[in-house]
């Protein structure tokens, strides 16, 4: 199972609540019995990755994703 796309609006960041709805989203993985939870972030995201390793989460790969807009 996969964490991704949380987000706080930026009006309740700084608050903590990233990290206990990140528990919360965890804790319920771990109840349905998943037995590897992962979760993905931007490279840049700082404060998502430093609440990823709050919870425990440890960076295994890193993923970059490559476009080209040139038009024909």
């Amino acid at each position: 199972m996969n964490v991704g796309y949380l987000g706080v609006v930026p009006e309740f960041r700084g608050r903590g609540y990233v990290d206990e709805v990140l528990a919360e989203i965890t804790r319920l993985h771990a109840a349905n019995g998943e037995s590897r939870i992962t979760a993905t972030t931007d490279m840049d995201n700082a404060p998502m990755a430093a609440a990823f390793g709050r919870a425990g989460y440890r960076n295994t790969e890193i993923r970059i994703n490559l476009s080209n807009d040139i038009q024909p």
